[in-house]
């Protein structure tokens, strides 16, 4: 497919193998999957590479980012901090103290680390990162708060 021709023009590139500093250049693409996977954003592509001192191994992983060409901008934030609901991608952010609002965004693109969020929140919100799911939890009780704390 048309969509997926970088994938392939990444042959005869330089590239590190993963937990390893050396590089080592790829010579052609072997094989590229059809289809993205809808929960990773992933599409396997197999790469032949010149390995002259055997350390990879066969079936080995790399990471590989493609650049699209296109430039967005945007608030780049912990990959941790974008949860779903229903297919719709949104985070909390604290507004004071143990408040937290729920604001549904617009990703632009990850790289399984960080999230490019094009819309949603602003800069200098409050973006719940390490806890993001727990506050979603809280945010499903019924329950009412005995001790003060509000989620």
């Amino acid at each position: 497919d048309a969509h997926l021709a970088p994938l392939v023009a990444l042959t005869r590139r330089l590239h590190k193998h993963e937990g390893s500093s050396e590089i080592y250049r790829t010579t052609r693409a072997v094989s590229v999957g059809s289809m993205v996977d809808p929960t990773t954003r992933t599409v396997p592509v197999t790469y032949e590479a010149v390995n002259p001192n055997g350390a990879i191994r066969v079936g080995s992983l790399a990471r590989v980012a493609v650049t699209t060409g296109t430039r967005r901008t945007g608030l780049l934030i912990a990959s941790t901090a974008v949860l779903e609901d229903d297919g719709r991608p949104f985070v909390f952010v604290q507004t004071s103290g143990e408040r937290y609002e729920r604001r549904e965004v617009r990703v632009g693109g990850t790289d399984g680390l960080r999230t490019l969020i094009t819309s949603g929140i602003e800069a200098g919100d409050r973006v719940v990162v390490g806890a993001a799911y727990q506050v979603k939890l809280a945010s499903l009780s019924t329950a009412v708060p005995t001790h003060g704390h509000e989620h």
